[in-house]
């Protein structure tokens, strides 16, 4: 007698192929809301790096006489985000006033929350600066540090 043979799946193969389809997917799934959060706060890094640059140029082309009392302690609103742009200037000690340490960060609130750069969510929802960890810096991951020579 001879046997024969039908093509096809068993239901084995069948249910482990269901398995790992489900197991996919609840992968795919479950990682999809950090990919959505890396997107945007790579959009806002770059949004807010060009912005801290532009500040920093504008330093740069004020004349030095007026750059500590212009910039020390200044604080504008990242435009298009929930955050705001702080630059310090201070003189040198010891450069006989001519040399200017200049500052500047960024910090702003993710669309969900996300705190980025050492503050808080203040009165309005509003990004605020705070040192957080009392060290008397403000930390930031966008930051430009630069000298300014009196020329």
């Amino acid at each position: 007698m001879l046997r024969r043979f039908k093509s096809g799946f068993t239901l084995v193969e069948l249910l482990l192929a269901v398995f790992i389809l489900v197991l996919v997917i609840w992968v795919e799934l479950d990682i999809l809301p950090y990919r959505f959060t890396l997107g945007e706060t790579s959009r806002n890094r770059a949004r807010a790096l060009s912005q801290v640059r532009s500040v920093v140029e504008d330093i740069r082309n004020t004349t030095f006489d007026n750059v500590v009392a212009t910039y020390n302690n200044r604080t504008v609103d990242l435009i298009g985000m929930n955050g705001l742009i702080r630059s310090e200037a201070a003189l040198v000690p010891g450069s006989n006033g001519n040399l200017i340490n200049v500052r500047v960060i960024a910090g702003w609130v993710q669309s969900r929350g996300r705190v980025i750069g050492e503050g808080v969510i203040g009165g309005a929802a509003r990004f605020v600066f705070a040192d957080l960890n009392l060290n008397t810096i403000i930390e930031s991951p966008i930051e430009i540090v630069t000298a300014i020579n009196r020329e």
